[in-house]
């Protein structure tokens, strides 16, 4: 008799395909934030005088975050994958930006 409890090889190649599409997806993610912030940090500060580059940042979060999503979303990522992942991924670029 058949072991119910292993999983079937199409299960396993799901989720292998899976586990790949989510790296590939988080890359994508990680790129396009560190992109965007790199490509504004080289725009003329049109902010208030002495407003910190991680002000700048915080202030355009939401478009900075439209952006990696439609990147992430494209290389397969999932919204929900997408939410979990983004403040980290976020707060990290900023890190490395400043």
């Amino acid at each position: 008799m058949p072991d119910k409890s292993a999983p079937s090889a199409a299960a396993a190649d799901s989720a292998r395909v899976a586990r790949e599409r989510n790296v590939k997806a988080r890359a994508a993610l990680v790129r396009a934030v560190e992109e965007e912030i790199f490509r504004r940090l080289h725009i003329e500060d049109s902010g208030p005088p002495g407003r910190s580059m991680q002000a700048r940042l915080l202030a355009e979060e939401a478009t900075i975050r439209s952006r990696a999503r439609d990147a992430f979303t494209a290389a397969g990522g999932t919204p929900a994958d997408f939410r979990r992942m983004w403040p980290t991924v976020f707060r990290a670029a900023c890190g490395r930006a400043s």
